[in-house]
C-alpha cells in the first residue's frame, strides 16, 4: 500500500472516528465502564521456564524504568538521590520531583522518613528507594495485574564511576531480573549516555557489560530478556542529540553500535525527535549513524501539548520518519507519555502539558497504531519530570502540607491513583491487535467495579 495513501486515510479516521460507534479517541465518556481486569493471581514459586512466549519485540509495548531513586537508610547506597539534591535529605524547596508517589501499597520497611511536613491527611511524608526488593516486586506485579508487557531499565554510563550510584544500578537490575522472571514480564538494559566523558564512553559501556552485565548479573541469560529475531535487546539513548550533554563523535557512536551487533545483539536507539532530518535536536549528518540501528526510538517528550499538534505531528514528521525506516529497513516505536512538568526541579511553568485524564497519552498510541507501530511509554517511574504512570496522589492532601505537587486531580478529573495503569493497559491491548484500529479508551475513572459497567 502507498504510504502516504494510508497515512491519509488514517488520519481521516483519527479525525472522525475511532470506534463504530462514532467515539472520538481522545474521548472518555465519564460513565462509560468496562469491566475492570481483575488482578492477575501470581504463583509466587514460579521459575523462570513457566512464562508463556511474549508477543513480539516490535508489538511490545515497552515502558521506560528509571529505577533511579535512592534514600538514606536504604542499605545500598544509603544516600538520597533523585528525590532531592544528591545526599541531601528532601525538604520543603529542596526538591527535585513533581508527582508525588502514592506509597500506601509499599512495606513499611520499604519506605524512607524525610523532612517534608506530614501529608495533608496527618500521615508522614515518607518516600521509596527503587533498590529495595519490596519496591521493584511491587512494580512488576502491578505490571502483571495490568497486563503491561515490561520495561527497558535505564542505565546511565555517566554514574558507573561512582561507587555507591554504580551499587544502586547494579543492585536494581539484579532486583529487576529476579521480578521480571517472577512475574513473567520481559526486561531489556538500557544505556543513557548523557553526560557521559566523551573521551572514555564507548570503553565505559564495553567494560560495564562485558565485567558487570554479562559476567557478573548475566542479564542477557534471563528467559525474560527481551528478544527480537532471536537477538538479545540492547538500547543505546542519546547518541546524536545536539547538546553539550552528548557530544558524542559519529566515529564512536558507529563503535558502539557495530560492537553490540558484532556480540549478537538488535541494538535500540533513542534518537532526536528530528533524526531523518538531522537538524534542531539533532547533530547535523548523522542520518548514516541513525540507519546503523535496528529499531529507532525517537524522543518526543515535549514535543507537542494537545491533540491539534499532535495531528499537525502526525502529518508532517511521524508519516515521513515511517517512510524512512521502510526504506531502511528498520524497526520504530513511537515514544509516547501521558504529560510533562518540572516545576520543582527545573522551576519551569506548572502542569506544563496537562495529562487531561489521559488525551494526549490515548491519541498518540492510537496515531502510533494506525501506522502499525509500537510504542515505548516515557516513563512507569519518572516522578521528577512529571510523566510517571505508576501510582501517584491522586488530591493534594495526599501530599505534603506547604509544597507543590501535581496530583491526578489538578486537571479536574477525580482519578483513582491506577488510572494510568490501567490506560496503559488498554494501550497495550490496542497495540497487541495488528489491523485493529477502532478502539475506544474508555475506561471508569475510579478503579472500582460497577455494576451498571458497560463498554467494549
Amino acid at each position: 500500500m502507498n504510504i502516504y495513501r494510508f497515512v491519509c486515510s488514517a488520519f481521516i479516521v483519527f479525525l472522525t472516528s475511532c470506534t463504530p460507534q462514532n467515539i472520538e479517541p481522545g474521548t472518555v465518556k465519564p460513565n462509560a465502564v468496562i469491566s475492570k481486569r481483575q488482578p492477575a493471581k501470581t504463583n509466587h514459586n514460579q521459575n523462570k521456564t513457566a512464562c508463556t512466549k511474549p508477543v513480539e519485540f516490535s508489538r511490545q509495548v515497552t515502558l521506560g524504568y528509571q529505577g533511579w531513586f535512592a534514600a538514606k537508610g536504604d542499605g545500598i547506597s544509603n544516600q538520597w538521590h533523585h528525590w532531592s539534591p544528591y545526599n541531601e535529605t528532601p525538604t520543603i524547596n529542596n526538591i527535585q520531583f513533581e508527582l508525588y508517589p502514592d506509597v500506601s501499597e509499599y512495606h513499611p520497611d520499604d519506605l524512607f522518613p524525610t523532612k517534608l511536613p506530614k501529608l495533608k491527611n496527618g500521615q508522614p511524608a515518607k518516600l521509596f528507594s527503587s533498590a529495595r526488593a519490596g519496591v521493584v516486586d511491587l512494580h512488576f506485579k502491578w505490571m502483571k495485574q495490568y497486563g503491561l508487557d515490561g520495561i527497558a531499565l535505564q542505565r546511565f554510563s555517566s554514574e558507573l564511576w561512582h561507587g555507591g550510584h554504580k551499587k544502586h544500578r547494579n543492585k536494581v537490575t539484579e532486583l529487576v531480573k529476579k521480578s521480571a522472571e517472577k512475574y513473567c514480564r520481559t526486561f531489556y538494559i538500557m544505556y543513557d549516555l548523557t553526560g557521559t566523558n566523551r573521551s572514555n564512553m564507548v570503553k565505559i559501556v564495553k567494560q560495564d557489560w562485558n565485567r558487570v552485565l554479562d559476567k557478573t548479573l548475566q542479564v542477557s541469560e534471563s528467559n525474560q530478556y527481551a528478544r527480537s529475531q532471536g537477538k538479545p535487546v540492547i538500547g543505546l539513548w542519546g547518541l546524536g542529540f545536539n547538546s553539550p550533554a552528548h557530544n558524542f563523535t559519529k566515529q564512536q557512536a558507529s563503535e558502539l553500535i557495530q560492537w553490540f551487533k558484532n556480540k549478537g545483539f538488535y541494538v535500540v536507539g533513542g534518537v532526536p525527535y528530528n533524526f531523518r532530518l538531522s537538524k534542531q535536536d539533532s547533530r547535523a549528518k548523522w542520518s548514516n549513524v541513525y540507519k546503523q540501528f535496528d529499531m529507532l526510538l525517537p524522543w518526543s517528550v515535549g514535543r507537542y501539548r494537545e491533540k491539534k499538534e499532535l495531528a499537525h505531528h502526525f502529518r508532517t514528521i511521524w508519516s515521513r520518519d515511517l517512510a524512512f525506516i521502510q526504506r531502511n529497513r528498520q524497526a520504530m516505536k513511537r515514544v509516547i507519555f501521558p504529560g510533562f512538568s518540572w516545576s520543582n526541579w527545573k522551576k519551569g511553568r506548572k502542569n506544563q502539558i496537562p495529562r487531561k485524564r489521559g488525551d494526549l497519552f490515548w491519541n498518540q498510541a492510537y496515531l502510533a497504531n494506525q501506522l502499525g507501530l509500537g510504542v515505548y511509554i516515557a516513563m512507569f517511574d519518572e516522578y521528577d519530570e512529571g510523566t510517571a504512570i505508576a501510582k501517584s496522589a491522586t488530591t493534594p492532601d495526599l501530599t505534603p502540607s506547604n509544597q507543590y505537587f501535581l496530583t491526578w486531580d489538578a486537571d479536574g478529573y477525580a482519578l483513582s491513583s491506577d488510572y494510568y495503569l490501567r490506560l496503559a493497559g488498554k494501550i497495550t491491548q490496542m497495540i497487541h491487535r495488528d489491523n485493529q484500529h477502532y478502539f475506544s479508551r474508555s475506561i471508569p475513572i475510579s478503579n472500582q467495579v460497577q455494576d451498571d459497567a458497560s463498554g467494549m
